[in-house]
């Protein structure tokens, strides 16, 4: 079986806590279909992120909450994938408006899609809006009493542990990395 790329880490043994999702990986994701390079719900992290996001997990377990992890390391045919679709589909407005990008920090393996669940019961907190969801609604601080503050729940330990926030995506982000190069590695078949 592949292993991870050089400098990655599986998370499935990195944070075995992390309710792995990765929806690109099924037809439950915005195109409706597997994306390709993906495989069910692995998922890698550049070993720097993965670090980090193992402090974030931790925090998030006193407080009684697990991260659900929609999408980490995003290979490069996959994200080329999005950006056809998008053409295909006649929705070039959701790559002028940023949502659908020909480039991403995915694919450096720096990125993140989260969202929060509840450990003992699994319920998922009300973000406002689904995950991929490509609309002003999910729009980081556009938001309102406990949806707000569910937003900045998931927020503030990814800020506080230097991670970026994006404006336009409340489950998403990024920690700077200029010395991390986008790769395309499949992952293997579980």
């Amino acid at each position: 079986m592949l292993e991870c790329p050089s400098d990655f880490v599986d998370l499935e043994h990195t944070i075995p806590d992390l309710k792995r999702i990765m929806a690109y990986g099924s037809a439950n994701n915005f195109t409706g279909a597997p994306l390709p390079g993906y495989a069910g719900t692995r998922a890698w992290l550049h070993a720097d992120c993965a670090q980090s996001l193992l402090a974030i997990s931790d925090f998030f377990k006193s407080e009684g909450l697990r991260l659900r992890l929609y999408d980490a390391y995003r290979p490069i045919r996959a994200v080329h994938a999005m950006v056809a679709w998008a053409e295909r589909e006649q929705r070039t407005d959701l790559i002028e408006a940023g949502y659908i990008a020909g480039q991403s920090r995915h694919s450096k393996g720096c990125a993140v899609d989260v969202s929060l669940e509840w450990i003992d019961t699994g319920e998922i907190l009300d973000m406002g809006t689904p995950w991929d969801h490509f609309s002003e609604q999910s729009h980081s601080l556009n938001a309102e009493g406990h949806i707000l503050e569910n937003r900045m729940r998931l927020r503030t330990p990814f800020v506080e542990h230097g991670w970026r926030a994006a404006r336009t995506e409340w489950w998403h982000f990024d920690r700077e990395a200029p010395y991390m190069r986008a790769i395309d590695v499949a992952y293997p078949a579980p």
